[in-house]
């Protein structure tokens, strides 16, 4: 893949929402990678696996399940999702250096988090779906929405080398109050450091771990209230 549309692609996923504008409800984010990633295709080979066929045939069958469904409207559209899916594994699949991509995307995030800095102070230029939270959403509208996109962020920042990435995702993940993506993301981190590192390292980490998940709990409780 070539790093400047490597980039182009993480960096546009993470913007592609725009809010108030496309309507909570539009998943512009999908329809996005549907009008991307059909130029990726183009010329890329693989050898196909049997991972790759079970995956086909899931896809296959998906398909020919649309001659029985009862509401074919919304099965053609989650066999659309299901589709873009299985290019996006085939593509990745194919990209020998991905960190381009995974460049644009903490670049993405991060500026996400400079608008939830930004709301955290009272600014409220952006939609916040005041309704289901009191933390900051960034451009997500939803505030868990974007406390899991920093938790997974956080975790491709840590093995994936991008240390400069993990103050944003992590503070991200911290205003997002999202409890769920914060247990995920600090267990995760510790099974992967656990296997690929060392397991004393893991040990170590566990109580800074326990310790950000508290801070994530505390920033949430005003929700409850709500």
């Amino acid at each position: 893949m070539n790093k400047y549309i490597g980039f182009a692609l993480g960096f546009g996923l993470t913007w592609a929402y725009v809010p108030n504008v496309t309507g909570s409800a539009l998943l512009t984010g999908w329809a996005f990678l549907a009008g991307f990633l059909p130029f990726l295709l183009w010329r890329r080979s693989v050898r196909l696996t049997p991972l790759h066929w079970l995956g086909l045939g899931f896809v296959v069958w998906a398909g020919l399940s649309i001659a029985w469904t009862e509401n074919i409207y919304d099965g053609i559209g989650a066999l659309s999702l299901w589709l873009i899916l299985a290019m996006s594994f085939y593509v990745g699949s194919t990209t020998v250096q991905p960190r381009y991509l995974y460049n644009g995307i903490c670049v993405g995030v991060a500026g996400c988090v400079g608008v939830a800095i930004a709301q955290s102070f009272g600014w409220t230029g952006v939609y916040i779906q005041e309704d289901f939270t009191s933390n900051v959403p960034s451009i997500f509208v939803n505030s868990t929405v974007f406390g899991t996109v920093c938790a997974a962020v956080l975790v491709l920042a840590i093995f994936g080398n991008l240390w400069w990435a993990i103050p944003f995702s992590g503070l991200g993940l911290y205003l997002s109050g999202a409890r769920g993506p914060a247990i995920a993301a600090v267990i995760t981190i510790l099974i992967g450091v656990w296997r690929n590192w060392s397991r004393g390292t893991a040990v170590i980490l566990l109580v800074p771990g326990l310790l950000f998940g508290a801070a994530v709990f505390l920033n949430k409780s005003k929700s409850l209230a709500n």
